[in-house]
């Protein structure tokens, strides 16, 4: 997968490219994330860890504008109750320079790549719910506790 919008490029990332998503989520998302003003120290190995299991694993997708300015992180499985597969993001960031553009050809390329089963997209960590809202409910999602939720083609 490698789609074009203009200056941006989306594609699934590889395992090599595993330090620039570590850098992007360490160095911006963390900063800008609430957590309702809890402050949890960043484990190194286990952030690493952790990128490495869904590139490995699951599906990044990455937009590039001049250097990776976001992605997007998938795994296919169950809920806890059911064994009817699910996409359920890992993460879902783009830098402030990156938005809106690369958030909605993130979010179609993933739509797109996923519509045959339910996408489920957590928003946990932050105090701006409401621009978020909207932004997923434009996008056809519903929300679901501190999930949102797109049905797919099915």
């Amino acid at each position: 997968l490698c789609v074009g919008r203009a200056d941006l490029i989306v594609r699934q990332a590889v395992i090599s490219e595993a330090h620039e998503h570590y850098d992007m989520l360490v160095e911006s998302f963390w900063k800008e994330q609430s957590f309702h003003g809890l402050k949890f120290p960043v484990n190194p190995e286990k952030v690493d860890a952790y990128i490495r299991a869904y590139i490995e694993n699951g599906v990044v997708l990455s937009a590039y504008d001049d250097g990776l300015v976001g992605s997007f992180a998938i795994k296919v499985q169950g809920m806890w109750w059911s064994d009817v597969p699910v996409a359920k993001d890992g993460w879902f960031y783009v830098r402030k320079e990156g938005r809106p553009k690369a958030s909605l050809a993130l979010l179609k390329a993933v739509k797109d790549r996923f519509k045959d089963m339910p996408l489920f997209v957590g928003v946990f960590n932050t105090d701006d719910q409401d621009r978020k809202d909207k932004f997923f409910t434009r996008k056809g999602f519903r929300r679901v506790g501190g999930w949102y939720v797109n049905q797919g083609d099915k």
